[in-house]
């Protein structure tokens, strides 16, 4: 059994199937409406604003920006991500400029409450988790590999959320996280959605010549020939809607990111 749950846990970690979900959202995306189950914590459900057992949609939550972390308890990014994550929470709680205003919430694909209150117990981890047990976030989102982690600017005037930027893999700079957001909180929506729009054009535009998987193959052997250890590779969107490849080698006994 735990054979099989380890099994199950890396193939969320690393894969997904197209044929279980569409393309994952980017800059310039709408959000999907998505309806949650409440939270039954009362600190949570305190944290996020909501009724107390009645089921939610995040996209409509009283604050400026979502965090949105798609993970599964199992995973071993996952799980080495919670201490970047908890450290960023923090930095967004003991801020008053934040505080209120950008909020986290982890999605856990797959997982059932029990694995889900273990898991926070276990890593600590302060912000709502809440289970994605049939898969149904995942694939609005879009399925891809944990953990993916979207920020969404929520329009108080009820506009259609906009997904200002994703994440792909596991994040540890949680400082420059912090400063992200909060440029991301604090730029007009109507500029985040100019950039957007952009973006989006720039991604239809570009007729790719290999697949995702041949580049990504391409990329990380350069990266290996290139000497060292690979450590961590992942792609990231710029606000331009171009991709490029950010990666992390062991030389030696430094750390090279490239």
């Amino acid at each position: 059994m735990m054979r099989v749950m380890l099994l199950l846990a890396s193939l969320v970690c690393l894969l997904s199937d197209p044929a279980e979900a569409r393309d994952p959202v980017a800059f310039g995306d709408t959000f999907p409406a998505l309806t949650l189950a409440a939270p039954e914590a009362p600190a949570d459900t305190a944290y996020l604003g909501v009724d107390t057992g009645k089921p939610f949609n995040p996209t409509r939550l009283r604050a400026d920006l979502l965090v949105v972390e798609m993970l599964n308890v199992h995973c071993p990014h996952c799980q080495m991500q919670t201490a970047s994550y908890n450290e960023l929470f923090k930095l967004i709680q003991q801020d008053d400029s934040t505080r209120g205003r950008i909020l986290m919430l982890g999605l856990a694909i797959g997982n059932v409450p029990d694995e889900v209150a273990a898991f926070r117990q276990a890593f600590r981890v302060p912000f709502p988790v809440l289970p994605d047990r049939s898969f149904a976030a995942w694939r609005a989102i879009g399925g891809t590999a944990t953990p993916f982690t979207i920020y969404v600017r929520l329009d108080p005037t009820g506009g259609a959320p906009l997904v200002v930027g994703t994440h792909l893999g596991l994040n540890t700079h949680y400082q420059q996280v912090f400063r992200e957001l909060k440029r991301l909180a604090d730029t007009d929506i109507q500029e985040l959605r100019r950039q957007g729009r952009r973006a989006s054009a720039v991604r239809t535009a570009i007729e790719p010549i290999i697949s995702p998987e041949e580049l990504e193959y391409r990329v990380r052997t350069a990266l290996v020939d290139a000497g060292g250890i690979l450590l961590d590779m992942r792609p990231v969107d710029l606000p331009s809607g171009r991709r490029v490849y950010a990666a992390t080698l062991r030389r030696g006994d430094g750390l090279v990111r490239l």
